[in-house]
């Protein structure tokens, strides 16, 4: 049984639980979060997680959030299959779950808010080429392996490029487990098994911290371009100074907002415990945006308010 549902102004408490909580990316995810909660009104929200990219920790945390009884879990999912069993019966118990960043391999939350393989092939592949050149050379920093979510940000963009510019080379992708120290080890190798490469791209901020780290180590920065993934302060610096031609904003306040506001909603509209059935349609696709150094100023404002 959950706790008391917010039916009529009671109160409501809304779990965020997230594979890498330090990541910046995943504090602006929580700043939209609590906005929507103050906004509510009576509304209380925590978020919870491991401090470094781990699954089994993950599925650890959102087992003791759920001790806590929650009325509702933002959850953002480091794997598609490794917490359905867990999320399928707290619904089942009346427990809604609303997934940010990432989905599911089955349907089981109320919805989810994530990027989807067309949009970031519509934005990106376009740019990409244009950075290369005919016969440019470029490397991929993922995840890591079988991570959906992850694999969306370059698998369909890998195909597109083969397909259309044929003359690329794209380098197999490698794994840098959200992690500086591997990814700028990962650059350090490509630098002199391919010393031609031009361009680099990185599928999250940590990732792109670490090749900044190690172009800048190599006298490389500017000549080889780096393209990332999530307007962090971090990556914002690493913009402004040319570290970085081109970031892609995945609209993480956004995410947090609308998936909370979406727990609220239901949880007000259904006070008793329950059957949660999985929302239809479950997909909401996040608006992707391409940020460079003349359009800063929607992803400088977001930053703010998040008191970053």
């Amino acid at each position: 049984m959950t706790a008391a549902r917010g039916a009529n102004g009671k109160s409501l408490t809304i779990a965020g639980v997230t594979f890498f909580l330090t990541d910046p990316h995943f504090k602006i995810v929580a700043c939209g979060s609590e906005a929507a909660a103050k906004s509510a009104g009576n509304v209380k929200v925590k978020w919870y997680g491991p401090t470094t990219f781990d699954v089994v920790k993950e599925e650890s945390v959102l087992q003791s959030v759920l001790l806590l009884k929650p009325n509702g879990v933002v959850f953002a999912p480091g794997s598609p299959t490794a917490y359905n069993a867990t999320i399928k019966k707290s619904m089942s118990g009346g427990t809604p779950f609303a997934m940010v960043d990432s989905n599911l391999s089955k349907p089981y939350g109320l919805g989810a808010w994530y990027i989807t393989p067309q949009h970031i092939t519509s934005i990106l592949e376009k740019p990409l080429a244009k950075m290369l050149g005919p016969k440019g050379t470029l490397g991929i920093i993922g995840l890591g392996a079988g991570f959906a979510g992850d694999v969306a940000r370059y698998a369909p963009v890998i195909t597109a490029l083969h397909k259309d510019y044929p003359g690329i080379n794209i380098l197999p992708v490698q794994y840098g487990k959200a992690d500086t120290n591997v990814s700028a080890q990962i650059v350090q190798s490509w630098l002199t098994a391919h010393p031609e490469i031009n361009v680099i791209y990185a599928s999250n901020g940590p990732q792109s911290y670490g090749v900044v780290s190690a172009l800048r180590a190599a006298g490389k920065l500017g000549k080889v371009k780096v393209v990332a993934f999530d307007d962090t302060p971090a990556g914002i610096n690493n913009l402004k100074s040319g570290a970085v031609q081109m970031l892609i904003s995945q609209s993480p306040y956004t995410q947090g907002y609308d998936a909370t506001k979406a727990l609220i909603k239901y949880l007000r509209a259904h006070p008793s415990s329950r059957p949660v059935a999985p929302g239809h349609p479950n997909d909401h696709v996040i608006p992707l945006k391409l940020i460079t150094k003349s359009n800063l100023g929607a992803a400088l404002a977001q930053i703010k308010a998040c008191g970053s």
